[in-house]
């Protein structure tokens, strides 16, 4: 195995990381530094904001934001993927960029199949 090169604290994210490095390669140890990803999974809840019950018994969920955080996109992909009949809609105050992206909320929400509005709450989605 190969060794990266390291300089100053370069490649490490820590002086801890940069420390161990030096007494693996002190101990002539066989390594490779952050070579491998282990994928892992979270389990947890998603509880939407409100529940409507369509006229034929299927569940519409609203969830309503006024700020569309990064913690927040990454968990509906995760809630789409895990439940994807399921009818998910957003209401924003308004079509507000990402922050460093040049994506915008519709954009994320056509992105990810997600049917959204931004201001009121159309009355056509509450009789379905």
């Amino acid at each position: 195995m190969r060794r990266p090169k390291a300089k100053a604290l370069g490649i490490f994210k820590s002086k801890l990381e940069q420390t161990a490095d030096g007494e693996l390669l002190s101990h002539k140890a066989d390594y490779l530094y952050e070579s491998e990803k282990l994928p892992y999974v979270i389990s947890r809840n998603y509880i939407p904001d409100f529940v409507l019950r369509k006229k034929n018994g299927d569940l519409l969920y609203l969830e309503v934001k006024g700020y569309l955080r990064p913690g927040d996109r990454t968990k509906m992909v995760a809630v789409k993927k895990a439940h994807p009949l399921a009818d998910i809609r957003f209401v924003f105050a308004k079509n507000n960029k990402i922050s460093g992206s040049k994506m915008y909320y519709s954009d994320w929400c056509n992105k990810y199949g997600f049917p959204f509005v931004f201001g009121k709450i159309p009355k056509k989605w509450t009789r379905e």
